[in-house]
């Protein structure tokens, strides 16, 4: 009876899926209504998987979290890889990667479905789909990807130049865009942060591949926070962004070569951002880069 009680309970926190060939009837959020049954254990297993739970996404998931209505397929590859991750299963039958699956849903994403993402995170989270199909380190990575792109959406430099060319001066046209500036870089320090705490859930789960590849996208994402403060004459900012890029780069060398480079180029951008700062007679504001991720602001 305790083992009951201990199953009906983990499966409320979140969608359980049963394997085919153990027979079993997966337990399942009454909000949801899904019951389907996976198995990964080879290509046209997995394929059948994905076609039911696509077929269950679409009749069950709140279409207004998605812009064209619908749950898009990669919805049901990212809920695939979060049973895998939950049974300890290969996840080699799966063709797309997860970081390409997050791109989908993050593109077809509505304005409802984003705020439904990052309300899923944070001391006050709130229960919803995506909560229930999806592990920790996937959703912290698609609200990351969600407010990765809010904030390259708000293409600073052109404002600026618009602002330029219609005779405003540097200063005026910084000023008009400030409010703009503040969001994006609150957008790229939060989604910078969610990538690292994912990439730690990866490392602790002994999952190097996808600590790297999570930990990668937080120091690019430290590196488009940089630019944006050298593209609105924030150097001694900048220089800040590029040290917590390179020191999250250094930190992955230990498991990929690669990110050494990453980091050594994201030293000299920051030294050359440092000096232009001291030159200009700028102080660096100091960012809690490395504290950990607050929740984020739908």
């Amino acid at each position: 009876m305790g083992i009951i009680h201990s199953h009906l309970k983990r499966s409320l926190m979140g969608i359980t899926f049963s394997a085919l060939r153990g027979g079993l009837t997966p337990l399942v959020p009454d909000s949801l209504k899904i019951a389907v049954e996976v198995d990964v254990s080879g290509p046209r297993a997995v394929q059948r998987a994905l076609k039911s739970l696509e077929r269950a996404l679409k009749d069950s998931i709140d279409p207004t979290f998605f812009r064209d209505n619908r749950a898009p397929s990669d919805l049901a590859i990212l809920a695939l890889y979060t049973h895998a991750d939950e049974r300890g299963a290969s996840t080699e039958f799966i063709e797309k990667a997860w970081e390409a699956a997050i791109e989908g849903v993050a593109e077809h994403l509505s304005p409802v479905g984003k705020e439904a993402v990052l309300h899923t995170l944070g001391a006050g989270a709130i229960d919803n789909a995506f909560s229930q199909l999806l592990s920790e380190p996937i959703r912290l990575c698609l609200a990351a990807q969600v407010l990765s792109v809010q904030g390259h959406s708000y293409e600073l430099s052109d404002a600026i130049s618009e602002a330029v060319s219609g005779g405003a001066t540097r200063e005026t046209a910084l000023n008009l865009i400030e409010s703009n500036r503040c969001k994006c870089e609150h957008a790229f320090t939060q989604a910078a942060g969610l990538y690292k705490k994912a990439a730690k859930l990866f490392g602790e789960k002994g999952s190097d591949k996808d600590a790297v590849s999570a930990g990668l996208s937080a120091g690019r994402t430290y590196t488009f926070l940089a630019g944006t403060h050298m593209g609105t004459d924030r150097f001694g900012s900048a220089s800040d962004a590029f040290f917590a890029a390179e020191r999250v780069f250094l930190q992955l060398g230990i498991l990929e070569p690669e990110a050494l480079f990453l980091a050594a180029d994201a030293k000299s951008k920051a030294e050359g951002a440092l000096s232009k700062a001291q030159e200009l007679g700028q102080r660096a504001a100091p960012q809690e880069f490395d504290q950990g991720a607050a929740a984020p602001a739908a």
